[in-house]
């Protein structure tokens, strides 16, 4: 069977267990404050394939960590370390890092990326015993102001042109104003919290 074949037998079973997942994280995360919402996403089939022949993976179906993307948005920038604790402390970890601007004089793409092994207890129990199971999905936590400027950004860019210098000053000058929103919201919340206590 192949490759574009075996992926379409699996639809059902990997969005059902993309659920499984979104509620266990709902669950876990329920009484932690100022997270927004938490939704999750299949990888497509063009690009499940075209990152299978990309990477010539032996077996993608095992080998692929991001068949599975689900991303928490979180009001705040300091809620992102305690649903970050939360996540580390009940799920394996496989793999996590903070992804950001190399330079640290830009203000760019934003987000926590931790890849998570799938808990036994969400694989759906009537899983077809010839299909793999999706072993890892890919987690992002990251604030609604960062997922703003993310989707702003990539919309822009999808269009492919070529920005001209102006264009990119512009683009620079947003990424500072969200990046100084976020930044004010946190420090205001825990001056707040502060002065309540």
């Amino acid at each position: 069977m192949n490759n574009a074949v075996r992926f379409r037998r699996r639809i059902p079973h990997v969005e059902r267990l993309r659920k499984s997942i979104e509620h266990a994280l709902i669950e876990l995360l329920e009484d932690i404050e100022h997270v927004d919402h938490i939704a999750g996403r299949c990888k497509d089939e063009a690009g499940f394939l075209k990152k299978a022949k990309e990477k010539s993976y032996e077996n993608p179906f095992e080998d692929m960590e991001d068949q599975i993307g689900v991303r928490i948005y979180t009001l705040f920038r300091s809620v992102i370390d305690n649903v970050r604790e939360r996540v580390n402390d009940e799920l394996s970890r496989a793999e996590e890092g903070w992804r950001t601007e190399e330079d640290p004089r830009a203000f760019g793409y934003e987000t926590h990326h931790i890849i998570l092994q799938v808990p036994s207890y969400c694989i759906p129990s009537d899983w077809p015993s010839d299909l793999e199971h999706v072993p890892t999905f890919e987690l992002q936590i990251r604030t609604v102001a960062m997922h703003a400027w993310a989707e702003g950004q990539h919309s822009l860019y999808k269009a492919k042109a070529k920005l001209t210098p102006e264009q990119e000053k512009r683009l620079a000058a947003i990424s500072a104003l969200y990046w100084s929103a976020d930044n004010e919201y946190d420090r205001l919340k825990i001056d707040i919290e502060r002065n309540s206590s």
